[in-house]
């Protein structure tokens, strides 16, 4: 993670990764991209002074960090856990389970921001708060770029994901990003 040594400090960090389906192709188990996002989290608050972290609510690498800073916040109480959240029936056609769990996470979150009840972002690609658009959920990514000087990604190289839609506006916006690269034993590059 020396790359990190060149950031300036850091207000606020947004995540973007895959969902499950899209993690099972590597060899790396949920725990251990935990364990390094619990790591680089700690990193950033102590280094770099982060106290604000920005998740989308999602399955997959959204609830990875999402769980990370509540467990991090026991130590660091003053760090702030936002989850983004697209729309409010993101979570349909969820299992059960899955749904229990996002329910929880919205309950401990420090703030839930519904991405499409925010007047820019119903402007942007004339939306309405409430019901499916899948514009929606690019919006939502642009909501956690827009508001963080770091992102921390997951990303494998597909260029069919939000996770690389994300990455792009990023770039687009000059927010640095901190990638969580599963091609190299899950060491960390900056995009």
């Amino acid at each position: 993670m020396s790359n990190m040594n060149k950031l300036r400090n850091i207000e606020c960090v947004s995540f973007t990764g895959p969902r499950p389906k899209n993690e099972d192709k590597h060899s790396f188990s949920v725990e251990d991209i935990m364990q390094q996002l619990y790591k680089t989290i700690i990193k950033l608050i102590v280094e770099k002074e982060a106290t604000t972290f920005i998740s989308g609510g999602a399955l997959g690498f959204d609830q990875y960090a999402f769980q990370c800073v509540l467990w991090i916040q026991k130590r660091y109480p003053h760090i702030r856990n936002i989850m983004a959240i697209p729309f409010e029936e993101q979570y349909k056609g969820w299992a059960e389970e899955q749904i229990k769990l996002y329910t929880t996470y919205k309950e401990r979150a420090d703030e839930v921001v519904y991405v499409d009840e925010l007047e820019l972002y119903q402007k942007k690609n004339r939306v309405k708060p409430g019901k499916f658009q899948g514009i929606k959920y690019q919006n939502r990514n642009e909501f956690m770029v827009d508001k963080c000087q770091l992102l921390v990604s997951l990303y494998d190289g597909n260029k069919e994901s939000g996770t690389y839609n994300c990455i792009t506006y990023a770039k687009e916006q000059q927010v640095p990003i901190l990638n969580l690269n599963l091609r190299n034993q899950l060491q960390y590059e900056m995009l």
